[in-house]
Parts: structure tokens; sequence; C-alpha cells
């Protein structure tokens, strides 16, 4: 019998993370922590024509699932199978991200007293995009997104903003207050209450000492051989506390950085910011894992920082 989520247009930290994935006579059975279930039939594979061609299912992280060790199944994949509202909330969410960008390029334009032929004259885009764009109708291009922000005079990170409890957004909110913090194992998104015990039952209290200690092979080995922890789930949160010793990071732009394919400091050192941004508001406008865009310069700095920083981690 196969749970249904609630029906609202948001995804919460359980409705992402999977826990079993199993494989039977007529495709991949999953299971999300939120108790949701179904099956991925294997004509939805089109790597895979039947039972005789899975080797091996692995969860080495908690959202998504490795077939034979080259088969991606990313979480929202695996989702829109178990979960017959997923589709449903996914289209609402990028509809309200459609409607609120465009409601803020109005607001901005008129404020500017600008006519919407002037503005797209100026943003080299035609009339009718321009329209549909404010309307929430259609998704810009980056470079259409780039163009309009440049024209607007405000950045593409604060043109995508969408205020909390309607508090004005300011670039501060990007940095943390405190350089030398205690952060709490829960701002890892997928170390659950369950897990969060386990580790402190052997005196790994905060992300800090989750680095301190994972950060080597031999480390991560005990550490699973104490906890009865997976070793490569301790070395994803491991990489994302990695990613904590970033200024400006933190949980909220950890999850993203990760959904864009970035999840150690080494691969974030080798990225190039503008395409890292561009693939930033990619990911988000998709899945609207975070309420409000870094801005460019926050992004350089991430990558500049994570140049600078020695790299701790071993793989």
């Amino acid at each position: 019998m196969m749970k249904i989520a609630k029906s609202v247009a948001t995804f919460d930290k359980s409705e992402r993370i999977i826990v079993r994935a199993l494989v039977n006579e007529e495709g991949i059975l999953c299971t999300f922590a939120d108790g949701c279930t179904g099956i991925i039939p294997f004509r939805e594979i089109p790597e895979i024509n039947g039972l005789k061609d899975v080797h091996k299912v692995e969860l080495k992280t908690p959202f998504e699932i490795i077939i034979n060790d080259s088969i991606e199944l990313p979480w929202d994949f695996v989702r829109n199978f178990c979960d017959t509202t997923y589709r449903h909330r996914s289209e609402i969410i990028a509809q309200e991200g459609r409607e609120s960008l465009g409601e803020r390029i109005r607001s901005q334009r008129k404020a500017l007293g600008l006519s919407q032929a002037e503005f797209a004259k100026r943003a080299h885009i035609s009339r009718q995009t321009e329209i549909r764009i404010e309307n929430g109708q259609f998704s810009p291009r980056f470079s259409t997104l780039q163009a309009m922000a440049e024209q607007l005079g405000v950045s593409i990170g604060n043109l995508l903003t969408t205020p909390i409890r309607g508090t004005k957004f300011v670039p501060e909110m990007l940095e943390h207050k405190t350089a030398n913090k205690v952060t709490r194992l829960s701002k890892i998104e997928c170390i659950d209450p369950t897990l969060a015990e386990k580790l402190n039952a052997v005196g790994i209290k905060t992300v800090e000492g989750l680095l301190e200690k994972g950060a080597t092979r031999t480390g991560r080995k005990e550490l699973a051989e104490m906890t009865m922890i997976s070793d490569a789930l301790i070395l994803e949160w491991v990489n994302r506390a990695d990613l904590f010793r970033i200024k400006g990071v933190g949980e909220e732009f950890s999850d993203l950085l990760k959904a864009a394919g970035v999840d150690t400091v080494k691969e974030l050192a080798q990225r190039k910011p503008e395409n890292l941004l561009e693939k930033l508001i990619e990911i988000n406008m998709q899945k609207k894992l975070v309420r409000r865009m870094p801005f460019t310069s926050a992004v350089t700095d991430w990558v500049k920082r994570a140049q600078e920083l020695p790299w701790l981690v071993e793989h």
C-alpha cells in the first residue's frame, strides 16, 4: 500500500532522504524517511532491461540510489514513483517561483519608472517575453536574467530573493555572525536524531568534532565500527562538515552546492564562480532548496576561500 505524503507545496527534509532500496521482480522498491514507499519499474531506467541486469544496488548517500556502481537515481527522480503528489507539488513550487520572480521584476521596473517596452529594449529582449516573465508564464534563461538584473540595478541573487517573514534582504544575511562557532550535528541535513545519538555516544557532538575525527580514513573507519554507521555515509557527512569551513556556506547553501555536484572544499576550489552561480540558480529554480540566492561576490569569495584552505579530508 503506497503512503501518500501531505499535499503542500514544500519538501521537508524527510521527504528527500531515501532510507531503503531493494530489488524485486518488478523493479527497485524504495522507501523515504517520511514512510513514503513505491517501486521504480525497470522500464523507467534506460540502462536496465530487467532483474538480470541489476548486480548491485547501494545507498551511498541518502539522496541517491546507485545501481551497478554507475547508474545514479537522484531522490527527486525516485520520489516521482513513491509520492503521487510530488509532480503536482513540484509544478506548484516552480509556478510560485516564476510568479514571485515576475512580481519582483515588475516592482523594481515600476520603481525605476520604466515602461515594459522601454525595459525590454534595454534588456535586449522582446516586449512579449518581458510580459510573459512578469506574469509568471516563462522562466528566463540565465543570460536573460542577467541582462534584466543589470538594467534593474540589482544582483541576480537579490532578484531571485524571496523575503522571509517580511524582513528586508541585506547582504549581511549571507554571513555567519560568529567566526568561532560550535555547530550542532542537526545542521547537516541527513543526520537525523537517531544517527546523531549514535555519534554523541562516541563523543562526536558537533560538526567541528565530526570533521576533526572523520578527516582521515582511519578516523572514519573507527567511527563506522563504533557506531555501526556505514563508511560511505560518514564520509558524506564529513564532506558536508568540510564545506561548513567556508564562511557564508553553512547549512542552507551546502545543500544547494551538493545538489549542484559540489560536495567538498576541493571540488569548490576548482569551480569558476560565474559558472557555479549559473548552475546554482538553475538547480534552485527546479528544486527550491533555498529561499534566497547568494550574490556573485559571495560565490567568488567561497571559491577563493576554498583555494586558500588546506584540504583536510582524505578520500
